[in-house]
């Protein structure tokens, strides 16, 4: 019997405003969802995906006066580190971590905390399934939906943090608040690995597909989208939708969009299990790193009455758009 997903792509735009504190990311991230509620369905599971990084600038929380008239990233950064700085250089001894990363470490606690209890309640408030986007965090492992049940709670086991380990982190909630899979991005772009934030790649072997009453999805966290092995294992797994956070630190052109084809487009065309996928993109500027992309929701070419594969695209480039899809499998 077919199965139907509500899947809710949100292009959001951020603001350094916006990650002030507490109150003010609650109130951006409430006020996302807002938008969202009327596209709720009553009928259907209700899938929203917020892009990749809409956690990261969390790390600014608590430290907006030290960062708000910093032109770069890495003038950011030295801000953070100076404003906070025994805590900062603790991490870097703990940790043996580089500068970026050691204000990572320093605000692991507050990030988490904060992320996880705004998206958990969100989660439950508008009743929906999130894919809260992404953050930069130090591992934890967790236990999978093979190892749990499907209708348990997942309880995390906390290990001990990987000296200098840091991962672009993807985070599942159910509509009960719970946490239902973490994922790890596997490969990194420039900008994420030592010459930037000094994050880690996850591990391929990792990657576990999520069951959302009856319809399976995997998550490609933007740059995993390009690799075929990363899909077909996903497929592999079940998955029938790729669920693709993404986030794209430099200006889109008509080259960067044809670029953008080979991924997650390409992948859906060629996986022969993967009947959709589902990219929402970050828009927006923090510092000297400018975010732009075109959101879409798409499927297999001959399953498009204009043969082009694409169920919707955001108009816009650099704009808050909403798209939404039924999909069925």
């Amino acid at each position: 019997m077919a199965k139907t997903l509500r899947a809710i792509a949100l292009q959001t735009r951020i603001e350094l405003e916006y990650y002030r504190n507490r109150t003010s990311i609650e109130a951006f991230l409430t006020g996302e969802m807002e938008k969202v509620k009327p596209h709720l369905s009553d009928e259907s599971p209700n899938l929203v995906i917020f892009p990749e990084d809409i956690g990261t600038p969390l790390v600014i929380m608590g430290n907006f006066s030290a960062v708000k008239d910093c032109k770069t990233l890495d003038e950011a950064i030295a801000g953070i580190s100076k404003r906070s700085m025994d805590y900062v250089l603790l991490s870097k001894i703990r940790h043996r971590a580089s500068g970026a990363q050691a204000v990572f470490f320093s605000k692991e606690s507050a990030m988490r905390k904060t992320y996880e209890e705004i998206f958990s309640s969100l989660s439950q408030e508008y009743n929906a399934y999130i894919l809260a986007g992404t953050i930069v965090l130090p591992h934890e492992r967790i236990r999978t939906q093979a190892e749990t049940g499907p209708l348990q709670t997942l309880r995390t086991v906390r290990e001990a943090t990987k000296k200098g380990k840091l991962y672009n982190t993807a985070y599942l909630f159910g509509p009960n608040g719970d946490i239902l899979l973490r994922q790890r991005k596997v490969n990194l772009i420039p900008l994420e690995k030592e010459e930037g934030l000094g994050l880690s790649p996850g591990n391929i072997d990792d990657l576990q597909p999520y069951t959302i009453e009856g319809i399976t999805i995997g998550i490609t966290i933007c740059y995993d989208a390009f690799f075929p092995d990363i899909a077909k294992r996903l497929a592999d797994g079940g998955a029938k939708i790729l669920v693709d956070p993404s986030a794209n630190p430099e200006p889109w052109t008509k080259e960067t969009e044809e670029e953008n084809r080979k991924g997650l487009y390409a992948r859906v065309q060629e996986e022969a299990e993967i009947k959709y996928g589902i990219q929402a993109m970050l828009t927006g500027r923090l510092f000297d790193i400018t975010f732009e992309g075109r959101s879409s929701i798409v499927t297999k070419r001959q399953n498009t009455q204009d043969m082009t594969g694409i169920v919707c695209q955001a108009k816009s480039h650099n704009e808050p758009e909403i798209l939404v899809a039924d999909l069925t499998i």
